[in-house]
């Protein structure tokens, strides 16, 4: 079993819209991570259409949102994905990934969210406890951290992702955004893989971010993807090798290929359980069959 693979990623900011990551294959896991600030006290962070929700949490102030969804065919022409109406904050920050060799959603395992107390002060490089144990040792790893500030002098940037046990992490989203207004606010995400061998749990990650004046919100999820294999969507190899009246067939079976091309024969004979018997077609009642000389 392979690991799953992220094929491809979009990201945006100050947009309720994301154009849909490239290449979109039925089947493909699409993940939909969301972090806002400040949408007022009458709004609540909606869901984006045909997805399911695999943690929401936040208030007027911060929030942070993971959706995903198993493509569809309709998914494959797709060219945009929106967030739910109703909601409209100051900041925003969205990304969307294609993830490959999955198949369903039952590989999926999330640690639920975890939030810094409000005003952190100067704190850069948050950890955040997380237990989750893989199915399988062929894991994918995702981490999304999320940070929102009263004050910060640029925008947020993202870097020095890790995961205890130790995996090596390559970013695939990283935007935030920031205003001189209101006293220079501003909301960063980021996002980052990594293939993740064994089966001993992750308990801690962490990430840096760019500048120390997280004084609002820091949050993450984290969130590990084990390969499976769908019947739905492919037909795995044969688990036996076929055999015809006790002789092994060899036909395209000691490779790993998705099917037999071809009905398998031995010395000429089908595998079907029963052969036709030959029949004259001048007496057709009549079975005939070689007899020792």
């Amino acid at each position: 079993m392979a690991f799953p693979v992220v094929e491809s990623s979009t990201q945006v900011a100050n947009s309720l819209t994301i154009t849909a990551p490239s290449g979109i294959q039925v089947g493909d896991l699409l993940l939909f991570f969301v972090g806002y600030q400040d949408i007022g006290a009458s709004r609540e962070m909606g869901t984006v259409a045909g997805f399911n929700v695999l943690h929401r949490t936040g208030d007027s102030s911060t929030g942070v949102g993971c959706f995903y969804k198993i493509a569809v065919l309709a998914d494959t022409t797709a060219t945009a994905y929106s967030l739910g109406f109703d909601f409209s904050p100051d900041f925003l920050g969205m990304s969307m990934h294609r993830i490959s060799g999955v198949g369903n959603a039952t590989g999926i395992r999330a640690s639920d969210f975890k939030v810094s107390a409000s005003n952190t002060g100067t704190a850069t490089t948050p950890i955040y406890a997380s237990s989750m144990t893989p199915l399988t040792d062929d894991s994918l790893a995702v981490v999304m951290f999320m940070g929102a500030s009263t004050n910060i002098g640029s925008v947020q940037t993202l870097a020095d992702y890790a995961i205890t046990p130790s995996a090596t992490l390559t970013e695939r989203a990283d935007v935030g955004e920031q205003s001189g207004n209101n006293s220079v606010s501003g909301v960063t995400i980021g996002v980052a893989t990594g293939n993740y061998s064994g089966l001993a749990p992750i308990t801690s990650r962490t990430a840096t971010f760019s500048t120390s004046q997280m004084t609002s919100d820091q949050n993450s999820i984290a969130i590990l993807i084990n390969g499976t294999q769908s019947a739905s969507t492919e037909v795995s190899h044969l688990d036996s090798l076929p055999t015809v009246y006790g002789l092994v067939g060899t036909n395209n079976v000691a490779a790993d290929v998705p099917h037999l091309a071809v009905e398998p024969t031995i010395n000429g004979l089908s595998s079907k359980k029963t052969p036709t018997p030959w029949r004259n077609p001048d007496k057709p009642n009549t079975n005939w069959n070689n007899l020792p000389k």
